[in-house]
């Protein structure tokens, strides 16, 4: 709000300033050409204001130069160099602000392959910082770790070109600078000294030796093109000839050989040749561990990539290793408490799980009760106990506990269920309730007596009992053992578990079969509290948990508003669960939606039916309970039905007044009357006083307002008058698109409409062109069955029968 304040105030450096912090936000939103259309209008803007020789000014620069570069510019290049000749003029050399743009500098210089011009201006930088604030400061940190980087591109080039002196001279300096940062122990100090090393061997070689070494480094880089080019199979084969020449020249027994036979593996992962990438991989690995040693970030890199390998391939055990082996490492490297530490818990906690199911599914109960505590208690180490996940394998733990201490025959016995359990599910899916259920529940109360009824296993059961004795409409046994599910759960995972607002769901859409709306949406307001906190406003179970409980708010605003006697009627909870509907749709819609609209304009009714006497509401009832009208529409008395409808239309005006939907939908009733009847004149003017109250109730944007417009268009139509029935189709077409603009069968039944009234208006053209756009979304369709594949099929023959005739 602070940020949309200051974007109100005209030409000004706090405009200036929040259009450059507005830029951050774009950027972070991907909305690119949008951050940097703010970063120019401030350095515009700033220069309006102070002029080119001011640092607000170079400032501007610097940071349009760092976005564009950042961004694949080169031209942000220029712009860098342009701020630094701003404060080159303006500040002194050790000044904080123009170390800290003279780094940026380096940084691109460094990105941009310029490594020379880079070195240059770090070690100017360095000099200036040691001056300012010594080598204990950020600025010097980041200089030397970019100082770094250019010298080791520097030594690399120098090394292609066989300049082994120059080489080695930049790789013992990047020693020198390494040794005294980080010590002599430490990986990076370590790598620099293998580095020259390297190039005292290279100095051995003979010309011809040299030329084959280049060559496959060469190679080595062709197979990272052939990687991004998915072409794995060739990368296979380079791979293999440029390890063999690197292997004839260097050995095995360095870094390169190491990497590039990692490469090797990648290219037979990919290609799905799980085996032989973990063969090679488990052989780069190794090398690594004897070349780099065990406290090196590439053996870490190894370690977990060859887990990841491992458990693809189901080879539990040791992925196993490999995990238990890299949590050492890593509590070694980055220390015990450390983030990369704790995933590496978390990998191992899934391969135990993984281990875990491959022992339930044998039979093997002790060994996946050792199994599934140990992945408990790295997950604990790595995400603490307060997590639903921790919570999940807990409860698992529980219940694999409680059947291991069965004896073999029960655990036999149980072993029957688990797959009774998934057959039963399947046929509740199928919709073979009662089958299921027989085999179910005989079955349920043997595993009652053996394990009891808190632990997951039992809540599952259950639960699949309730949905299916739900659907069979035995709705107080479902609600027993709905009930009795949730309990378990709630034993098992506690109350802020996921599985338990799936439970209280369910016994939700329950109460909902029983026409319970307030039971309804006690368990649904629960369930959704639950799973916002757990996945947020846009996790899949809270969408589907705050759907329903609109529809129950919706249900229970009407029940709690209906009836004949105010005394009975329950106004607190009905204005309640309105103005509780209104906020979740503005949630999910957003405000000014038509869904929100509606939500709005339910609540007033409410209010209008609470301000009623007890007479008027009983006057009320009568005629919400008779509608005359509507049972002399069933005996063909259009006529009388026309001056019953009159008679209604006349109380609602008395009770409520002329502005609201119970006008409308007479209004709406007394239009189809007419057109029955064949008054089509008298029909079209109810339509149009039903639209204008529809609009002034709605607004233009609503489903029903564009369903009253189509209406106008086919009355115009019948008329004759092709002109306004085109025009309406339009307008309706215009506002159906902009409520719900994605591919579908309603989207293809509107481009239709459209069609049509292009085709009777001669307009074969852009006919022809509806038609094929319907036909195209058509195409993309999938089959379902029943009306709605009928409805696609119908469609479909229309577009080619017309598309055919237009042809013609």
């Amino acid at each position: 709000f602070r940020l949309f304040d200051l974007l109100q105030i005209e030409k000004s450096a706090e405009r200036a300033d929040a259009l450059q912090l507005r830029s951050c936000l774009y950027d972070s939103r991907k909305q690119h050409d949008a951050a940097e259309a703010d970063l120019r209008n401030a350095m515009a803007m700033t220069k309006d204001l102070f002029g080119t020789n001011n640092l607000n000014y170079a400032d501007a620069l610097q940071l349009l130069g760092v976005f564009l570069f950042d961004h694949g510019r080169t031209e942000g290049l220029g712009v860098l160099k342009e701020s630094i000749e701003i404060r080159k003029r303006l500040q002194e050399p050790t000044d904080p602000t123009y170390l800290q743009a003279n780094f940026y500098l380096a940084r691109t210089l460094n990105k941009d392959g310029q490594y020379r011009e880079a070195e240059f201006l770090l070690r100017t930088l360095l000099e200036h910082t040691l001056v300012y604030n010594g080598k204990k400061n950020i600025v010097y940190v980041n200089a030397e770790n970019e100082l770094l980087v250019s010298l080791r591109h520097q030594a690399e080039k120098a090394e292609s070109e066989a300049q082994f002196e120059k080489a080695i001279r930049l790789r013992n300096e990047v020693l020198e600078i390494s040794t005294e940062r980080f010590g002599t122990d430490h990986w990076t100090s370590q790598d620099a000294q293998r580095a020259v090393k390297q190039l005292h061997h290279l100095q051995t070689l003979t010309p011809d030796a040299l030329k084959q070494v280049a060559l496959a480094r060469e190679m080595f880089q062709h197979v990272r093109e052939l990687d991004r080019q998915k072409n794995y199979s060739e990368a296979i084969d380079k791979s293999q000839k440029a390890l063999e020449i690197w292997k004839e020249h260097i050995g095995e027994e360095n870094q390169v050989f190491a990497s590039e036979l990692g490469w090797l593996a990648r290219e037979y992962r990919l290609m799905e040749q799980y085996s032989k990438a973990s063969e090679h991989l488990a052989r780069s690995t190794e090398i690594t561990r004897r070349v780099l040693g065990t406290e090196h970030r590439e053996y870490d890199y190894r370690l977990e990539h060859l887990c990841v390998l491992y458990r693809t391939e189901g080879q539990y055990q040791k992925a196993r290793k490999m995990a238990e082996e890299l949590i050492a490492v890593r509590s070694k490297l980055v220390g015990k408490t450390a983030s990369q530490t704790n995933n590496a818990h978390l990998m191992l906690s899934t391969v135990l799980e993984y281990q875990t199911e491959e022992a339930i599914e044998s039979g093997r109960w002790k060994e996946a009760d050792e199994t599934i505590k140990q992945a408990a208690d790295h997950y604990r180490l790595a995400r603490g106990e307060q997590t639903a996940k921790f919570r999940t394998l807990n409860a698992h733990a529980n219940y694999i506990g409680l059947v291991a201490a069965l004896t073999s025959e029960q655990q036999r016995s149980h072993d029957r269920f688990r797959k009774l359990l998934t057959l039963s599910e399947t046929m509740i899916q199928d919709e073979k309730y009662g089958p299921a259920l027989s085999q179910l529940q005989p079955a349920l109360r043997d595993v009652e007596q053996m394990i009891g009824t808190e632990n997951e296993i039992y809540a599952e059961a259950k639960s699949w009992e309730g949905w299916a004795l739900m659907e069979l409409g035995q709705l107080d046994a479902a609600q027993t053992a709905m009930t009795s599910a949730l309990t378990a759960t709630e034993k098992s995972f506690g109350k802020s578990h996921e599985k338990y607002a799936n439970q209280l769901h369910e016994l939700g859409q329950l109460a909902a079969k029983r026409n319970d709306w307030k039971a309804n949406v006690e368990h649904l307001t629960i369930a959704a509290g639950i799973a916002r906190a757990l996945s947020g406003s846009n996790g899949v179970s809270y969408k589907a948990i705050r759907s329903d409980l609109t529809a129950g708010l919706e249900r229970l605003t009407q029940t709690s508003a209906g009836g004949t006697k105010k005394s009975q009627m329950d106004f607190a909870t009905a204005n309640d669960a309105a103005a509780r509907l209104v906020k979740l749709r503005e949630e999910e819609f957003g405000a000014g939606d038509y869904r929100v609209r509606d939500a709005e304009i339910l609540a007033k009714q409410v209010k209008m039916i609470e301000s009623l006497t007890q007479e008027q509401l009983e006057e009320f009832a009568e005629f919400e309970a008779l509608k005359r009208s509507e049972s002399l529409i069933d005996e063909y008395r259009f006529e009388e039905a026309i001056l019953a409808l009159h008679d209604e239309l006349a109380l609602i005006d008395k009770l409520f007044g002329k502005k609201n939907t119970q006008v409308s939908h007479l209004l709406n009733g007394m239009g189809h009357l007419y057109w029955r009847a064949g008054n089509l004149p008298r029909a079209g003017s109810c339509f149009r006083d039903h639209f204008k109250l529809e609009r002034e109730l709605y607004g233009r944007r609503h489903p029903q307002v564009a369903k009253t417009i189509r209406t106008l268009g086919r009355i115009c139509e019948e008329q004759g008058d092709e002109t306004f029935a085109f025009q309406f189709a339009r307008e309706a077409f215009s506002i159906e698109e902009a409520l719900s603009p994605e591919n579908n069968l309603s989207k293809v039944e509107r481009i239709c409409a459209l069609a049509f009234a292009h085709y009777r208006l001669a307009d074969y053209e852009t006919a022809r062109t509806r038609f094929e756009e319907a036909a195209t979304i058509l195409a993309q369709l999938d089959q379902p069955p029943n009306d709605v594949q009928i409805r696609i099929l119908h469609n479909r023959a229309c577009c080619e029968r017309y598309l055919g005739e237009l042809a013609e």
